[in-house]
This record gives structure tokens, sequence and C-alpha cells, in this order.
């Protein structure tokens, strides 16, 4: 899956670029096959991985190289996940869900016959998604629906969509921080890390 809807994290309108990816969202969520659904979902969640990279590392010829995708140290969206977790970008439950999204990914592309999200493999992975603490109905909503319910949570690809979704709005909220924290350190690419809300904890 292309990166169609590049962001650039430097640019003078960040919010104002993220606004266009709604509709993407919205794809999503509508997408009738799993293929699609899956590769787009995984997508947003490696693209806001990307970005947020991208700002706190120092610009050069090495952040590019080690971001570069498939054939960067930190090209994969696991890697990618791995490195956002040490610094503090993400808690522990996302970055055990962006594996298992990405796990999930994979199987559906890579598989020599179709899957669904009825097939069996898809779902017992989609029961590991754990939802975050305090996720519950009436707090998170895309194009109107209720991400969070008993009955989505219940179904296989509403859990596998609610959850990567909720962590995609959740990373491009902590993005928009990054890009307006201004600098408390004297070494440059140094961010003191952010709680579950994004705000920097010092």
């Amino acid at each position: 899956m292309s990166h169609d809807f590049f962001i650039d994290v430097h640019g003078p309108d960040q919010r104002g670029n993220h606004e266009k990816l709604k509709p993407l969202f919205e794809m999503a969520l509508r997408e009738p096959d799993a293929l699609p659904c899956a590769l787009l979902c995984a997508s947003f969640i490696d693209r806001f991985l990307l970005d947020s990279l991208k700002y706190i590392f120092v610009p050069g010829d090495t952040s590019k190289e080690l971001l570069k995708p498939d054939s960067g140290l930190i090209g994969s969206l696991y890697n990618r996940a791995r490195i956002a977790y040490v610094l503090g970008l993400i808690d522990s439950t996302w970055f055990t869900n962006i594996r298992l999204i990405a796990e999930i990914r994979n199987k559906f592309a890579h598989s020599p016959e179709p899957l669904t999200f009825e097939s069996d493999s898809i779902v017992q992975l989609c029961k590991k998604l754990v939802p975050r603490d305090g996720a519950r109905p009436g707090q998170f909503f895309v194009m109107g629906v209720d991400m969070f319910t008993p009955e989505r949570l219940e179904e296989p690809r509403a859990r596998f969509l609610s959850i990567s979704l909720e962590i995609a709005f959740g990373l491009m909220h902590r993005l928009h921080r990054l890009v307006g924290w201004k600098a408390v350190t004297s070494r440059k690419g140094v961010l003191p890390p952010l709680d579950q809300d994004g705000r920097q904890t010092h």
C-alpha cells in the first residue's frame, strides 16, 4: 500500500494536512473486502509512526536511510512501533496491538488462499487485540459509529477496525502535540515521553 497521503511534518499546516485523511478513515470503515481494509488500517498507523519518528530524528541522510520502507532498519511497521515504544511515544497496549495488526495485515497480504475476517487464524488474532484501559461506549466515534460498543468488539472485523482507527487517531493527535512542542533540552532530537493523552510528562 503506497502512502499517497504523504504528510509534511515540518509544513505550516500540519492539522490541515491530517484533516485530509478523514475520507480515508471513512473508506476503511466502509470497505467491504478484508484485504484492502487491513492494508488501509495498517497503513494509517505506519504513516503516523513514520511522521512522528521523522519529526523526532535529526534530519539528514542517516535518518532517511533508517526509515526507508522495507530496506531501512526502521522501515517496517513493527520496527517503527518498537522504536516508538522505547521512546515513550506509545504505551505497551498500543505496541502489542500494532504488532498484531501488522501480523493480521501480513496474513491477508501473503496467504496463498483468500482470507476473511471470519477465517479462524484471523479470528484468533483479532481476539488478542485489546482496547486501551478506559475505552468505553460513547468515547470514540467514526462517521457516527460508536467504535467501542460490546457488540462491535465481539465481531472480528469491527474489533480490528475499532482498535486500528483508535490507534491511528491517537497517533495523529500525539503528532500534533509533537509539532507544537518546544525544545526543553539542548540536545537536538531528544523529546520527553508522552502520557496516554499525548502530554509531555516532564
